[in-house]
């Protein structure tokens, strides 16, 4: 999202873009948005302020303390109504990112494994729950709070578009690690000598799908 005056990705040269932290994931998220628009920061004189949670964020684009920022859905939404551009969607570019997830210490999970599994269970049962039509209601007022909206409308709107980025089955994603690991480079290059593969551990994930547990949540709410 950017500024009404800002249309395009050239437009974008020389401004500032609001993110949480430098190497946080909106900061991953703004690298990525402009690579899919063809700039690179350096180059083209594109600077990072850290502005604080989303909705800060979002106010601080609204008041001009910022000309960008890459922000959820229901932010977007409002933003849009109130004449800022759209100048590109990730979810409509293919972007590999992590998401949502839990990471600990390798020894942690050795240690205390029955806790982990209840963590990814827990986590497991909440994207149902939001998926589920049912609980739409307390979705909404979630979202209204916490992403401080205050028009319910946005909400209704913002409810749509999570629903299209939710994974019902929360495997580690490869792809989007391989992304975040890219970026986080950039500031830390041993990063780079990782490999992704051996830092993920779908086995609990794996443990829920194979037992049937997820599958028998979603035919729950059928």
């Amino acid at each position: 999202m950017a500024k009404p005056q800002i249309r395009k990705a050239q437009d974008l040269r020389g401004k500032r873009i609001g993110v949480q932290s430098i190497v946080g994931s909106t900061w991953m998220n703004s690298m990525l948005a402009l690579e899919a628009l063809g700039l690179e920061p350096k180059r083209d004189n594109i600077s990072f302020l850290p502005t604080g949670d989303p909705p800060t964020m979002s106010q601080a684009l609204e008041v001009g303390r910022i000309d960008a920022a890459v922000l959820d859905p229901a932010l977007s939404r409002k933003l849009v109504n109130k004449g800022f551009s759209l100048v590109v969607d990730l979810a409509q570019e293919n972007v590999f990112f992590p998401g949502l997830g839990f990471g600990a210490m390798q020894a942690y999970i050795d240690q205390h494994a029955p806790i982990v599994e209840k963590l990814v269970t827990a986590l497991t049962e909440s994207i149902a729950f939001i998926l589920a039509p049912a609980n739409k209601p307390v979705v909404l007022k979630s979202l209204v709070k916490n992403l401080r909206l205050g028009e319910p409308s946005l909400a209704e709107e913002g409810y749509h578009d999570q629903m299209l980025l939710l994974i019902r089955k929360p495997y580690p994603s490869l792809e989007g690690l391989r992304s975040a690991q890219r970026l986080m480079a950039l500031q830390s290059p041993k990063i780079a000598s990782l490999k992704i593969e051996e830092i993920v551990d779908p086995r609990f994930v794996q443990k829920l799908d194979k037992s049937g547990f997820i599958d028998r949540l979603y035919a729950a709410q059928r």
